[in-house]
């Protein structure tokens, strides 16, 4: 049976609940609407080119020319506290996507899926999610990339991420292939962080918190 919830459980929004069931309600019940804020619109505008990069069916990369053509037209606005902040984050954004494109173009390949955007049913509870891009393996299982724009990786934090043993349930619900790596790229330093597929323990620890969380909102737990 299918639980009544205002929308599916992503991974944000089952941490927003977790953090504070107030949060939850106003965001998702309330619908109250959030300041923009810079550090959002800024991730955003670089996950979108390199949505452009990788979206190509040809087996080669786009031009850098196309790319930075790409990333000016699609470059979010709301959130910057004046004209100078934007400036300095845009030309940030084109210093990372130059980098990333000189380190990346000459062995391109096409993923295989950008932007993979999963809904399905664990329990009864609707889910929904998007991965930036999963790659095959040579021996055939799957590598899960989540693209971070932010100053500074958590030490430990790739071990545990809820976000990233989510992408795995998705992945291995959904593609019936198993996830063999989960990857946190942090495109400021354009390193690569590793973490082998997660154990079981925190797959089960996921999902009981999946239905936790939709029993509390369905049961109207907003404290």
């Amino acid at each position: 049976l299918t639980m009544k919830l205002p929308r599916p459980l992503s991974q944000s929004s089952i941490s927003l609940y977790g953090e504070c069931p107030q949060k939850y309600k106003f965001k998702y019940i309330d619908k109250i609407p959030e300041k923009p804020r810079h550090f959002f619109a800024f991730g955003q505008s670089v996950h979108l080119a390199l949505e452009y990069f990788y979206g190509a069916t040809e087996p080669r990369a786009p031009s850098l020319e196309d790319l930075l053509k790409r990333y000016r037209e699609i470059w979010v606005k709301p959130g910057y506290r004046d004209e100078f902040q934007e400036a300095e984050y845009f030309e940030e954004g084109r210093g990372i996507l130059t980098r990333f494109y000189d380190k990346h173009a000459k062995t391109y390949h096409v993923p295989y899926f950008v932007e993979y955007a999963f809904n399905f049913e664990y329990e009864g509870v609707p889910i929904t999610g998007r991965i930036d891009r999963i790659d095959k393996l040579p021996d055939g299982r799957l590598s899960v990339l989540d693209y971070k724009t932010g100053k500074k990786l958590a030490a430990g934090r790739l071990d545990i991420d809820a976000q990233l043993t989510m992408y795995q349930f998705a992945c291995e619900s959904q593609l019936r292939a198993e996830v063999g790596e989960l990857v946190f790229y942090h495109l400021p330093t354009l390193k690569e962080h590793r973490a082998a597929r997660r154990g079981a323990a925190l797959v089960s620890e996921l999902t009981a918190r999946i239905v936790s969380t939709a029993e509390g909102i369905t049961s109207e737990r907003f404290e």
